[in-house]
């Protein structure tokens, strides 16, 4: 079994293939080399096969396996001595189509395969395992099919276990990940967690429990309020600087862009907060900022279907027009 055992190996590389990366392989070996690297393994997200014609989108097609394993083939070869090229895939565990995937990878040379359960069941029929979700069952879901994956033998290591973004209690998620931790320590297969240290926010246990909480508020309502901010509010710098060239006033550039962010500010605040009362979520302060969500779209449909009343006086400053001729 390839297991990395020091900083000088890594395994979790993707291509352009896949469109995870972009580059050539030969930069990632020659950036590897100069970093002090002895082994670089190649794991692009595997080829699937699927039925009906499908094709993934986040993972390399089966026509561009060939030129995937040549090209690590011949540079293998061409950097003996200097670094250890392997060539492996990351791939998840889906039941219904795994040995038509083993067929399918075990055509060309393979090293070593890399467990990254993105999908429950599978990625046509089921569900993105980085939802937001403090359904237990489909917890639970998870980690049996991590489990049963790991339980072929197959895989070299398990990656980014941590992806299931439970938001549950801790003693339920606790539970479950204990089995998978527990499983993956009797079949001897390890577990690779994504932890990037920032200080302040993951480089202790108290604040890495604060950021959990913290993460624990962003719900899916959150997420799409704070989504169509981003839709209606202020463009990027190119295009206020187009703005300010059009209108030739800075003043009346803040005005746009203060517009621009008031009102995406107002529309977000309308569907997060009549969202909550849809869902039942709402407590305390939040009855105030429904009533006033309420109020605001109110004001948006009277805008929009008051009666336009059409000016029958034109009122001229004859004086100040005359001067101005």
């Amino acid at each position: 079994m390839i297991m990395p055992k020091k900083f000088t190996e890594s395994l979790h590389t993707h291509t352009f293939r896949c469109g995870h990366a972009s580059g050539t392989e030969r930069e990632y070996i020659e950036n590897a080399i100069a970093a002090g690297f002895d082994t670089l393994g190649f794991s692009d997200h595997a080829p699937y096969v699927f039925r009906d014609g499908y094709y993934s989108g986040f993972r390399m097609r089966p026509e561009l396996q060939e030129d995937y394993v040549t090209t690590l083939l011949a540079l293998r070869e061409e950097y003996k001595g200097k670094i250890d090229i392997k060539i492996g895939y990351e791939a998840e565990y889906y039941p219904e189509f795994f040995e038509d995937f083993l067929k399918l990878i075990t055509r060309y040379p393979v090293d070593y395969l890399i467990m990254g359960q993105h999908f429950i069941e599978n990625e046509m029929s089921g569900k993105y395992s980085g939802v937001s979700s403090d359904d237990e069952g489909y917890l639970k879901q998870y980690v049996d099919q991590v489990i049963e994956g790991m339980k072929t033998g197959v895989y070299t290591y398990v990656a980014h276990p941590d992806l299931m973004n439970y938001t549950g209690s801790d003693e339920i998620y606790a539970k479950h990940y204990s089995r998978l931790i527990e499983s993956a320590k009797e079949m001897n297969i390890p577990l690779w967690v994504r932890h990037v240290v920032v200080p302040g926010l993951t480089d202790g246990e108290e604040n890495v429990r604060k950021v959990k909480e913290l993460a624990k508020q962003f719900t899916a309502l959150a997420g799409f309020s704070f989504l169509t901010f981003n839709l209606l509010c202020a463009p990027c710098f190119a295009a206020i600087g187009a703005i300010k060239r059009e209108m030739n006033s800075a003043k009346w550039t803040w005005t746009a862009i203060g517009y621009q962010c008031g009102f995406a500010y107002i529309v977000s605040l309308c569907i997060y907060n009549i969202g909550s009362l849809f869902a039942g979520k709402v407590t305390g302060i939040g009855w105030l900022w429904v009533i006033v969500a309420i109020a605001l779209v109110a004001g948006f449909i009277y805008l929009l279907f008051r009666p336009y009343k059409e000016s029958t006086t034109l009122k001229v400053d004859m004086k100040n027009t005359a001067t101005a001729k």
